[in-house]
C-alpha cells in the first residue's frame, strides 16, 4: 500500500471525509451535512474544512469523482466514491489510531466513532493491543507511585499528578475491556431504517466483509453493529 502524506492524527476531518465515503458516495457538501447530523465534534465541521479534506483525499487517489451535475443556476457538484487504495487506507489508519494512538489523544476517540468500519475480529485485536499498553502504563505508574510513598516517603501532596494519571488510565484500561467484550457478544448494532434515513437513501458504498451496518432489534435502540463476516 502507497504511504499517504496525509497525517492523520492530525487531520481528522479527511479521515471523517474517507469513511463517510465508504459508505455512500456523495458529493461534499452531502458529506459535510452527514458529519453534522451525526455530531462528529472531532472533525473540523465546516463546508470548507471537509471541501478541502475532499480535494486532499483526491489528490492521493485514495477518492475519485463519479460525475459532475449542476442543477439552475447552481453551483456544479460533483459526487465522490472511495477508491479501492481509499479503503485500504481507511483501514490502516482506524487500526493504526486504535492500537497505537497515545492515550487521551483526539485520534482514539475519532477511530471509535467510526468502528464499524472495521471487520469484527480487526476491531478487537487492535483494542487488545491497546488494552495491553494501557495494563503496563497502569502496572508501571502504581510501582512508581507506591515507591514514591513507601521507599522516598513522599507526601500524597506532592502524588496527585500522578494519582490522577493513574486514575485516568485505569478508567480507559476497564472501558476498552467492556467495550471489547460488548463487541465481541455482537452487543454493538444501528437500525438500518435508521440509517436510510439518515443518509437519505440507501448505502451504496462497500465496507469491508465482516464490517455490516446491520439491522439490530435489541431494545429498539439504533447502535452500531459491527458483525463477523467470512473474511473476519
Amino acid at each position: 500500500m502507497a504511504v499517504s502524506t496525509i497525517s492523520v492524527r492530525h487531520d481528522l476531518t479527511a479521515l471523517a471525509v474517507l469513511a463517510a465515503l465508504e459508505e455512500r458516495q456523495a458529493h461534499p457538501y452531502q458529506v459535510y451535512r452527514q458529519l453534522v447530523s451525526r455530531h462528529q465534534d472531532y472533525a473540523n465541521r465546516t463546508a470548507r474544512s471537509v471541501y478541502h479534506a475532499v480535494e486532499r483525499l483526491a489528490s492521493e487517489q485514495l477518492a475519485e469523482p463519479v460525475e459532475t451535475s449542476r442543477e439552475g443556476r447552481r453551483p456544479e457538484r460533483t459526487v465522490f466514491r472511495i477508491t479501492d487504495s481509499g479503503r485500504e487506507q481507511l483501514q490502516h489508519w482506524l487500526l493504526d489510531l486504535i492500537g497505537e494512538s497515545e492515550p487521551g489523544q483526539p485520534g482514539f476517540g475519532a477511530a471509535l466513532a467510526l468502528l464499524g468500519h472495521l471487520a469484527q475480529g480487526d476491531a478487537s485485536r487492535a483494542l487488545g493491543v491497546r488494552l495491553a499498553r494501557l495494563r503496563g502504563l497502569v502496572a508501571g505508574l502504581e510501582a512508581v507511585v507506591s515507591s514514591l510513598r513507601g521507599q522516598f516517603g513522599l507526601p500524597r501532596l506532592f502524588l496527585l499528578e500522578r494519582e490522577y494519571q493513574l486514575a485516568v488510565w485505569r478508567a480507559e484500561r476497564d472501558w476498552v475491556e467492556g467495550l471489547i467484550a460488548e463487541l465481541e457478544e455482537g452487543e454493538l448494532g444501528v437500525d438500518q431504517e435508521w440509517l436510510r434515513q439518515e443518509v437519505g437513501a440507501e448505502v451504496v458504498g462497500t465496507v469491508p466483509e465482516g464490517a455490516v451496518l446491520a439491522t439490530t432489534p435489541a431494545r429498539g435502540a439504533p447502535r452500531l453493529r459491527v458483525e463477523r463476516g467470512e473474511g473476519a
